[in-house]
């Protein structure tokens, strides 16, 4: 291709393969004929300048509504059930939530077969050695009822204490239960529940 022929398609503004289209070649060809003539091709338009990526704010976490606080009861029972759950799971235990109603709050899976679990919040006592939690429920004629027969274990949690514990019901009294997070001073042993017996593996840290 001839530079007289070149300089005028550029002229006109075409580009490569316009040039190569109008001449029945291939752009490869076009492109070797403008190098060898020292030409150039129509520049492709500038590309827009980019934007500064805009930086997202922070998602904020919604407020917590005013009924919630860390002093409602329903507020925290929810946190021990949620702790007990965390703790029997992590301890590798598959936990299941029931629908409907009845006393088990979660439903694990063991080596003897399914297992209920009705969770307690608890408080320390004497002192900070023993924990304490009750063992009945109260039905809507504020009446006391036990658990015997009715579900397998008592998960147990103090609100702000490391440890969640695993207790079987036929271990505990019908009314309230007590473990023991220090010995008695007294040595005493028979009839002595300790908490650290009961506690579930790696639960300190939930």
């Amino acid at each position: 291709m001839d530079k007289e022929l070149l300089e005028s398609a550029l002229a006109k503004g075409l580009s490569q393969r316009q040039i190569a289209d109008r001449h029945g070649c291939s752009q490869v060809n076009v492109r070797y004929w403008l190098k060898k003539h020292g030409l150039q091709s129509r520049r492709r338009v500038a590309a827009a300048p980019k934007t500064a990526t805009s930086v997202r704010p922070p998602i904020a976490f919604p407020s917590r509504p005013t009924a919630l606080t860390a002093n409602d009861s329903n507020a925290v029972a929810a946190i021990v059930e949620s702790r007990v759950l965390a703790a029997l799971t992590n301890a590798g235990y598959p936990c299941y939530v029931p629908f409907g109603v009845g006393k088990a709050d979660l439903v694990i899976e063991t080596g003897d077969g399914m297992k209920s679990v009705q969770c307690k919040t608890a408080r320390l006592v004497r002192n900070g050695s023993v924990i304490e939690f009750a063992t009945t429920s109260k039905n809507y004629a504020q009446q006391r009822t036990t658990y015997v027969g009715l579900v397998d274990y008592f998960g147990v949690a103090v609100p702000g204490r490391p440890g969640v514990y695993l207790v079987p019901v036929s271990e505990v009294g019908k009314s309230s239960a007590y473990l023991r997070v220090a010995p008695p001073v007294n040595g005493q042993r028979s009839l002595v529940r300790m908490a650290d017996d009961f506690l579930i593996p790696g639960s300190t840290e939930i």
